[in-house]
């Protein structure tokens, strides 16, 4: 009782703080008294600790609470009711987004706020970034009157998004969840590994629209998205970042898989087969540093390739534009809407620093890599020469990438 009212009195003096009440008691009650003050004081500050641990942890583990690792979504959090969304993905999600961000399939804009909607331009950034993973670089363009999003205008041309009519885009829309539903099933048609055409069968098949009834379900039976629980789709409800990264990463597995298959159904184990022409073109130095590997799937993009080449041509002088112009064109003339229903073309343009070396294309693996040879000459000219490789493939199978890997051989 005496330590008590030893602290009641210092109450009244002023003194609240910890070495103001030890010093008071000291003097007061001796050590006895200060043991059994510093045991209260560190038992009640341990209560504390513990306590707002407990609190603030359940109050984060119900604002993240993670969901079914087979599901692909999360209670989407607004902004406009004041909550505070995460920089960080949530766990469930952490390892697809970590690995997509290492891979570069995240454009920049999209790394932070991963429960925030996702916006329709996003979405097709992320859908062009897994389209030019499996097939190369999108040469073409579409544009659209209220974008000049470079992504948007390339999930256009490979025919990943359509717009909303009147020539527009829409791209700072949320995005929801059957639009993404669309653009994945016409991504997986862009990829040449289409969805199975049939309706959803989800409880909530009534509020999905008409437009997105077969985007819709064919993501379901490809396994790319599951619904938010009890048989429910959620049409209308915004799709995240953090869900729409690891829808694509689930989209980039499927295709993956698929081509795995095929390798198992008859594709020859290591090498592919294929045809190849050379085209030699007389021009001088451009500054190509890296051979420029794509590959095209139809006439169109084959033009806008050889439009691209020109381009980069152009400031070189009428006479090798012209050289250019001539061999390229009788090369690439034969390559219709009639061929390109069977095969495909990987198109490899290189700069040499002699015009007397040569190439030779010895084998493609089913990895994408193409093994050519530059067949170099003891003594060789020093004139500057562009080559165009054109190999042609069968659609039976595409790797995710293609890649000119380079032998020197002296002849």
């Amino acid at each position: 009782m005496q330590g008590i009212n030893v602290i009641n009195n210092l109450k009244g003096w002023g003194c609240g703080t910890s070495p103001c009440i030890i010093m008071a008691i000291a003097r007061s009650s001796g050590m006895v008294y200060v043991m059994a003050i510093l045991r209260y004081m560190v038992v009640l500050t341990l209560f504390f600790i513990v306590l707002m641990a407990v609190c603030g942890g359940a109050a984060y583990a119900n604002e993240m609470q993670p969901m079914n690792a087979t599901q692909s979504t999360i209670a989407t959090q607004s902004l406009d009711a004041g909550n505070v969304l995460p920089a960080a993905p949530s766990p469930w999600a952490e390892e697809q987004v970590r690995d997509a961000v290492a891979e570069g399939i995240v454009p920049e804009g999209m790394n932070s706020n991963y429960g925030q909607a996702a916006t329709r331009a996003e979405f097709a950034a992320l859908a062009v970034a897994a389209y030019e993973k499996a097939m190369g670089e999108v040469i073409g363009r579409f544009t659209f009157i209220d974008s000049d999003d470079v992504h948007v205008e390339k999930a256009a041309f490979a025919g990943i998004v359509i717009g909303v009519g009147g020539n527009r885009f829409d791209p700072d829309s949320p995005l929801t969840r059957e639009m993404a539903a669309v653009m994945l099933s016409n991504l997986a048609d862009a990829l040449e590994e289409p969805f199975a055409r049939q309706p959803p069968t989800f409880a909530d098949n009534d509020s999905v629209a008409t437009w997105a009834t077969e985007g819709v379900g064919g993501a379901q039976a490809a396994g790319i998205m599951l619904g938010i629980g009890g048989n429910l789709f959620a049409p209308q409800q915004p799709y995240t970042r953090e869900q729409s990264i690891v829808t694509i990463i689930r989209m980039i597995d499927y295709i993956n898989e698929r081509a795995s298959d095929r390798i198992k159904d008859g594709v020859p184990d290591g090498e592919i087969d294929f045809d190849v022409q050379y085209v030699r073109a007389y021009l001088s130095y451009v500054g190509l540093d890296q051979p420029l590997v794509v590959a095209v799937s139809t006439a169109e993009e084959l033009i806008q390739f050889y439009e691209t080449i020109m381009d980069i041509l152009s400031g070189e002088g009428n006479q090798a534009v012209m050289e250019w112009a001539s061999g390229s064109a009788d090369a690439i003339e034969k390559y219709d809407d009639d061929f390109f229903a069977e095969k495909y073309l990987v198109l490899i343009f290189i700069e040499e620093t002699s015009g007397s070396i040569r190439h030779r294309v010895e084998r493609i693996e089913v990895n994408g890599n193409i093994f050519i040879s530059r067949i170099v000459p003891e003594i060789g000219t020093t004139d500057i020469a562009q080559w165009l490789i054109v190999v042609e493939l069968e659609k039976g199978f595409r790797p995710d990438q293609f890649k000119a890997v380079f032998d020197n051989v002296r002849k």
